[in-house]
């Protein structure tokens, strides 16, 4: 096999990558998780920081958030209503009212201060509420119980 035939043949793990334009243009250092966006040799900024589709919840490579406690033994729900926000949100993904992809997307659009603030599950209720509201106000549909149509007086 020619060197141009060898040149031709794709890598069998992968295409070949360059990093070239991760480096900082001012000096060439090689940028750090540490400090994302600006160079850490030279103070200059570059890159695309922080990106335009970057949500609160994307933390990847940020730091001050302190360790992750672990409890022992900690037990799936810290009080009842964690369950019943579960349970709501089971019920409503296999009623097809909303899916998987869209919870995700409700607690990703919480306001950064109101999801920085929020526990687990109070970030679930959110997505629960904001979904089943918008999934009303698109279908028209009402609640059934007695009493809650508003002609009833």
């Amino acid at each position: 096999m020619s060197a141009e035939q060898h040149a031709a043949e794709p890598d069998p793990v992968g295409d070949p990558v360059c990093w070239l334009h991760e480096l900082c243009p001012a000096c060439g250092a090689v940028p750090t998780p540490e400090v994302p966006g600006r160079c850490w040799r030279c103070g200059s900024v570059f890159g695309n920081y922080p990106s335009p589709m970057a949500r609160v919840n994307d933390v990847g490579g940020m730091s001050g958030f302190g360790p992750v406690r672990v409890e022992p033994d900690e037990p799936p729900f810290h009080a009842d209503w964690e369950a019943r926000v579960y349970a709501l949100n089971v019920a409503m993904l296999r009623r097809g009212v909303y899916n998987l992809d869209q919870f995700r997307d409700a607690i990703e659009r919480m306001p950064p201060t109101e999801y920085l603030a929020a526990s687990y599950y109070e970030r679930w209720l959110f997505a629960v509420e904001s979904l089943t509201s918008s999934a009303t106000a698109r279908t028209g549909l009402a609640s059934t119980a007695p009493g809650s149509d508003p002609a009833d007086g």
